[in-house]
Parts: C-alpha cells; structure tokens; sequence
C-alpha cells in the first residue's frame, strides 16, 4: 500500500501538486487521469523516488519515502519512453538488466518468468531495434518485472500502438495485479482506464479532483469521458 499524506511540489511559482492525499491500495490497479500539467509526471517521478517534494509524507508498506533506497528496491517504472539498449539482442538486454539488479541465485528464475510473461521467446534473438512497436512495449514490461517488484508503475506504456496490439498488451497488463503488489497506471485513454484498472484518480491543476471505486469507474450514471470533461474543464 502506498499511502500519501498532503504532498506538495511547486516549480517556482507553479505549484504542481498541490496538497495531494490519496491511497493506493495493494492487489488494485489504480489509474491516474489528468490533463497535461495535471501533475501526473510529478507524482509519479516522486513516488519512483527520482524527484523530490516539497512537503508532505509518503508511505510504501510502512516505509517513508525518503528511505529511497529501501523503496527503489521495491518498485519499477515502466516508462512512456523506452528504455533498454536498441543494438542489445532481446536476450542480451534482459541479462544486462538482470545484472544490474544483482538477483544473484534468483536471475534464472526471474528471467524465465519475465520472457514467459511477455511472451519473449521467439525474439530472444533479435536486435531490439529491429522489433516492432508492440514487441519493445513488451521487452520494457519485461525489464520491469525482473525485480519482482512489489510498485509498479506505468507511464503512458501503450502510446503509439494500434488498437490490436493495445488490447494485448493491457491484457498483459491487468495479469500482473496479484495480492501484495501496488500498480499505479497513467494513460490519456479513457477506455483503458476503464478496462485495465479497479480505481482511478483524476487530478487537475495539482488537486485531486475526483476518485472512483470500481462501481463508480464503470458503472456511473455517465461515462467516464463526460465525467472527466466536466471536471478538467473547471477552473
């Protein structure tokens, strides 16, 4: 469970969060909507422990935030951006990554359930250059779960895909929820938010503008889009 207590961030005059509280519970997909400038970003690079805030508190499974090296060792960011090495084979970035974590007598195991997991098998050998859109999405998921992390968080991880390859790869998505393990998802896709996650917050000008409950998020008297227009449309 992650639990945030009245945080704060301003960036000279622009406060970015602005007296955020909000609970992520573990076993949940939780996702995060917002405009650009919402804060999103913000929360997310400080939950990952690579941005400082300026006040508040935050907790991982008891832990402060600013513990950061015991947190880091619990979470994985799945970036918007890829990040893994283009001239690597699929294989050969995997055990790069693997090494990095220093798994010790857990590498083969946790290699063989990320390449299982996302599917990797047929690509062991090729150059991540040479895969396609839906294909690097999946050796970034893969890199992610080396660790076995117990935070994961994703940042827009389907943009650029088409719709077939989306589907799939939030199918992959929605699989890693699991007792014990806290999955925050952003995305501009209202249907994913949907789909993939059991509760969403929508932030808007650093506030938390809004929260829905699995009934609420699917089940309200007026879809999600219209519920987020009207609220991000508010001064």
């Amino acid at each position: 469970m992650i639990v945030i207590n009245r945080l704060r961030k301003s960036y000279g005059p622009v406060r970015a969060l602005d007296d955020i509280s909000l609970t992520f519970a573990d076993g949940l997909i939780t996702g995060l909507l917002g405009i650009n400038g919402a804060g999103k970003t913000t929360l997310l690079s400080i939950l990952a422990t690579t941005l400082t805030h300026d006040s508040g508190e935050v907790f991982v499974f008891g832990e402060p935030l600013s513990n950061s090296k015991t947190i880091r060792a619990m979470l994985a960011t799945i970036p918007q951006n890829l990040a893994f090495y283009d001239r690597l084979t699929v294989a050969e970035n995997l055990a790069f990554f693997a090494a990095m974590l220093k798994l010790g007598a857990r590498k083969k195991e946790r290699l063989a359930f990320a390449v299982e997991t996302n599917r990797l098998e047929p690509l062991l050998s090729r150059r991540a250059a040479t895969l396609s859109g839906g294909e690097k999405r999946r050796l970034n998921i893969a890199i992610g779960l080396l660790g076995d992390p117990k935070i994961m968080l994703f940042d827009e991880p389907t943009v650029g895909l088409d719709t077939r390859i989306r589907q799939e790869l939030l199918a992959e998505i929605g699989a890693l929820k699991q007792p014990g393990r806290v999955i925050v998802y952003t995305s501009h896709y209202l249907d994913e938010i949907e789909q993939v996650c059991d509760e969403a917050a929508i932030l808007h000008q650093g506030h938390v503008r809004a929260f829905f409950g699995r009934q609420e998020l699917r089940r309200g008297e007026q879809s999600l889009e219209k519920r987020f227009l009207a609220i991000t449309e508010q001064p």
